[in-house]
């Protein structure tokens, strides 16, 4: 009689008997085996280490940190692989595991705001693969700013921002620059910055408000200093001390 384990213990007359059939091994396995035979000794134990491969990860068509205006067409593909039978793609686009909340792709799809997409592969008679990480950029433009005098007292101190899109994090940092001086550089933290009315639009409090000496001709005053999510090229912001309509 042969006798074995897959569990890495030593056989013995309780273990599992072969049936002269193919063993078929669904997860890694250390198979031992030992011949009994009534009224001899149990023969030596022979032990074989069988393991999985594991699987490459996926690769997109687009690299990560691709910057894109509209939507981003995704195709994900398992390379170095020249049987591709059952093997199944996982994904996630807001940066949590895959593994756990992942969507199965099934074909190209189209991704139309920034994101952080974590995709892995999975195939029975492997180890799943190491997890791919992409994060692409919407390119969110300004649409129209102006500077919003709140107390009507020829101070200005906010200015409000309107974005072609709803935007997905409020940004980090704004600079701005005192029109009347065109040197005096306002950098705006996070704290003084957010929605007004919409998720397209923000209201920045400036920290150094300046005063309004009349008119100034329109001019690139703003700026956001982050790459990818936001518009980094500088804006125009419009002499305006009162709500400009949408």
């Amino acid at each position: 009689m042969f006798l074995y384990t897959i569990d890495g213990n030593d056989p013995t007359m309780a273990s599992t008997l072969w049936n002269n059939k193919f063993l078929y091994l669904k997860a890694p396995a250390i198979l031992k085996v030992k011949t009994f035979k009534n009224n001899w000794i149990p023969g030596i134990t022979v032990t074989e280490k069988f393991d999985f491969d594991t699987l490459p990860r996926p690769v997109a068509n687009y690299p990560d940190g691709t910057i894109f205006d509209d939507s981003l067409p995704i195709i994900l593909k398992i390379p170095d692989m020249p049987d591709k039978t059952g093997i199944m793609l996982f994904y996630t686009l807001d940066g949590s595991d895959p593994q756990k909340f992942g969507i199965r792709y099934t074909g190209r799809f189209i991704v139309n705001n920034s994101c952080i997409m974590q995709a892995f592969s999975r195939k029975e008679g492997y180890y799943d693969s190491k997890l791919s990480f992409y994060e692409y950029f919407s390119m969110i433009k300004v649409e129209k700013a102006f500077y919003k005098n709140s107390f009507s007292d020829s101070i200005i101190d906010r200015v409000i921002v309107y974005f072609d899109k709803p935007l997905q994090m409020l940004p980090s940092l704004i600079e701005f620059t005192d029109p009347y001086s065109a040197e005096n550089i306002i950098r705006v933290e996070s704290f003084a910055i957010k929605y007004y009315k919409s998720a397209n639009s923000i209201e920045v409090i400036l920290d150094n408000p300046f005063i309004r000496k009349g008119r100034f001709l329109p001019g690139h005053y703003g700026r956001i200093p982050l790459p990818g999510e936001f518009d980094t090229e500088p804006f125009l912001i419009s002499d305006s001390t009162r709500e400009v309509k949408q």
